[in-house]
């Protein structure tokens, strides 16, 4: 019994060595079709074009008071620092800054 049992282990390692050896062949065989000529033409040509980066428009992101934080709006920010005025003409000066910016802002000073 023991003997049957080494003749259907050698036939089937014999009958899965084939199939293997089969496959191998078939893919050298795929490799080297004329076809793949045309294919390797279309795939250097699907490689060879222009990279493109898109960049999506933001999402609306508010704070708890309904103030934008961030978006696709453009948002402008006017800071003055009103420290680097001299105190003798500390009146003058910030009252001419406030209506310069006034009038850039179209805000009442």
């Amino acid at each position: 019994m023991s003997g049957s049992h080494n003749i259907r282990f050698m036939l089937m390692g014999a009958l899965f060595s084939l199939v293997g050896v089969l496959v191998f062949f078939q893919m050298i065989s795929i490799q080297n079709r004329p076809d793949m000529q045309k294919l390797k033409t279309k795939s250097e040509l699907i490689h060879n074009t222009i990279d493109l980066t898109v960049i999506p428009e933001r999402g609306w992101i508010y704070d708890a008071n309904g103030k934008l934080l961030a978006g696709s709006k453009e948002v402008y920010e006017i800071g003055i620092d009103l420290k680097s005025i001299s105190d003798k003409t500390a009146g003058v000066e910030t009252q001419a800054v406030a209506a310069a910016v006034s009038k850039v802002t179209g805000i009442e000073y």
